[in-house]
């Protein structure tokens, strides 16, 4: 018995270092991190941030980390090295002042930081949390570094970093220096992809989506303006106020580097799901027709590892009190279109594909919040906005 003394549950680890003195748990996990070991969790209260780990089928629902203050967000696993997954954490309170910190209270002081399943002792912070900076949207590369978007006092970019040395080392991608906001940038197959605003005329701005080589392109010659939110007539729509979200955003390579899956906001519609070709550039819109203007979106895509599928956010608020955010699945030509099916208890964010390979029984790995009742049903509306 480990430490020697009493051991009440009989599993080789004495009461007073035990985790869960009570029910036996040998490995001591503790996925949220809270000090209380996972087989002692009350699964019938989740934290009120979780990621966890599902099947497409909707079975097998794992909590992996939980935190029950700190929003986490952009939720990626690590291809080459199992179990270890990326995520962006909130760090400030906002004007509503209700002591959690969450993605509608602001992004100042976010922070990329880096976890090994099943021991929440192994974090590592890449980047943050400082104050009047963003450090968020990280995603790994095919060599196991992480490329993150920062956002400080007049400066926007993006960063590598290396997990493998110790300190983490970091290193700036060369920008364009033509672009005014670069943002949620996507490394793949030798490209990055990027969602940009950029100058129309002077006091005309527009949000396009971007690729450029990995290596970074100091004078933008290389760097390819691939969609941009246009009128009939393919003349770009302006925009003045640099905080909307108007346009292209979340754009995400294919895993041979030919696509991009996007997601765009238009005066006439919420988010909506398109892919672009990167060679001849041309744009095909995901998203059936006939969704809510206003009250049904479509985000956050993401590619399966063999590029057969999509998975995405999709989000329901046509009924207040029954507001739903699920997960989706859907080709990329567009069919085959299916709802994961998730519990219902559950608000659903940020959902990605796990490798292929070091996860037993789940394919999918997402952030969750409990919905919150509204009557006979339950809602997820109060995470959409901010009081």
């Amino acid at each position: 018995m480990a430490d020697g003394g009493v051991d009440s549950d009989g599993d080789g680890v004495a009461n007073v270092i035990d985790n869960c003195p009570d029910l036996p748990n040998p490995d001591q996990h503790d996925y949220d991190g809270d000090g209380l070991g996972h087989a002692c969790d009350d699964a019938s209260e989740p934290p009120l941030f979780g990621i966890y780990t599902a099947r497409l089928d909707g079975t097998h629902v794992t909590l992996i980390r939980g935190d029950d203050q700190r929003q986490m967000t952009h939720i990626h696993a690590d291809p080459r090295q199992p179990g270890r997954i990326t995520a962006t954490r909130y760090n400030a309170d906002g004007p509503d002042g209700d002591g959690l910190f969450e993605e509608l209270d602001g992004r100042s002081r976010t922070e990329v930081f880096s976890f090994e399943l099943g021991d929440a002792a192994l974090d590592v912070t890449v980047a943050g949390p400082t104050n009047g900076e963003i450090n968020s949207n990280g995603y790994w590369s095919a060599e196991s570094e992480l490329i993150y978007l920062n956002v400080g006092m007049g400066f926007s970019g993006f960063f590598r970093a290396n997990l493998g040395a110790d300190p983490v080392t970091r290193e700036m991608v060369e920008r364009d220096p033509g672009l005014l906001l670069m943002l949620d940038p996507h490394q793949k197959a030798g490209l990055i992809a990027f969602a940009a605003i950029y100058a129309l005329a002077p006091g005309q701005l527009a949000r396009g989506m971007f690729v450029m080589p990995s290596a970074g392109d100091p004078t933008g010659a290389n760097t390819m303006l691939l969609s941009v939110l246009s009128d009939d007539a393919g003349t770009p729509i302006p925009f003045t106020d640099p905080e909307t979200m108007m346009g292209d955003n979340d754009p995400k390579l294919s895993p041979d580097g030919s696509r991009v899956v996007f997601m765009r906001q238009s005066p006439d519609e919420m988010w909506r799901l398109l892919v672009a070709d990167v060679s001849p550039p041309s744009v095909t819109r995901l998203s059936p027709e006939g969704l809510h203007a206003e009250r049904q979106a479509d985000a956050l895509p993401e590619w399966s590892e063999d590029g057969a599928l999509i998975l995405f956010n999709h989000f329901d608020f046509r009924d207040f009190s029954a507001t739903a955010l699920d997960v989706y699945t859907v080709r990329p030509d567009g069919t085959g279109r299916a709802r994961v099916p998730l519990p219902d208890h559950l608000c659903y964010q940020f959902p990605d594909f796990l490798p292929e390979e070091g996860f037993d029984d789940a394919e999918i790995l997402f952030g969750a919040r409990p919905c919150v009742p509204a009557g006979d049903s339950c809602s997820c509306w109060p995470y959409l906005i901010n009081e």
